[in-house]
């Protein structure tokens, strides 16, 4: 899809909106991958995944997520 002008910066603050609302620590793993899958072998970026979301699984923000999914609200992640 092709958007100009300020169709352009409406889509952008949107997105920009649903990306700040997100888990800010996956965010951060996010951050280099997003980097590395454009530098990486494939291998090497399987690796460094699975050591950067691994923490994720652990995090209180993760069990926050699912509650506030089966409950049917908007979570309130704490960046733990």
């Amino acid at each position: 899809m092709v958007m100009l002008g300020e169709e352009l910066m409406s889509a952008a603050g949107e997105m920009a909106k649903v990306i700040s609302e997100s888990a800010p620590l996956t965010l951060k793993a996010l951050k280099p991958l997003a980097y590395m899958g454009t530098y990486s072998a494939h291998r090497e970026e399987v690796i460094i995944q699975s050591q950067l979301i691994k923490p994720q699984f652990q995090s209180e923000d993760r069990i926050e997520g699912a509650r506030a999914f089966k409950e049917k609200r908007e979570p309130h992640f704490k960046g733990m």
